[in-house]
């Protein structure tokens, strides 16, 4: 461009990672070479850990105490995940090899949700369990 600026068409290879030095031959400085480090933007549903993908999996407190199967989002499409019965908040559950470019893995991070409404009958249910639990954890 008029400001010395120039336009490049850059390859990202296939297992390309945060960080990640990229070298141009020839496109620096006077002909010497010119070096690219890769930032991953990610999407918001998704948190980068190294090459660990975290996703966050909303789940309802019943799920949770009975354990369930739910869809979730993987970079290369949706899968199954089986939450164990019992599981807490902040649980991860670990899917190998579905992290960035097949090298990490992907941790499904559970979190709890409670209805913003709650029926009479679920409310009443809840009265219950609190009965036959008790106050203890």
């Amino acid at each position: 461009g008029p400001d010395g600026s120039k336009r490049l068409n850059v390859k990202i290879p296939q297992g390309a990672y945060d960080g990640m030095k990229i070298r141009l031959s020839g496109q620096g400085h006077r002909g010497g070479d010119l070096y690219l480090k890769l930032k991953i933007a990610v999407d918001g549903r998704y948190k980068l850990e190294g090459s660990d993908i975290v996703v966050e999996v909303p789940i309802a407190p019943w799920d949770a105490a009975l354990g369930t199967t739910t869809e979730i989002q993987t970079l290369d499409g949706n899968v199954n995940l089986k939450v164990p019965p019992g599981v807490s908040s902040g649980q991860r559950l670990r899917l190998k090899g579905r992290g960035l470019a097949h090298k990490g893995d992907l941790l499904a991070q559970i979190k709890i949700i409670m209805p913003k409404e709650l029926s009479a009958e679920q409310k009443r249910l809840f009265r219950e369990l609190k009965q036959v639990s008790g106050s203890k954890l």
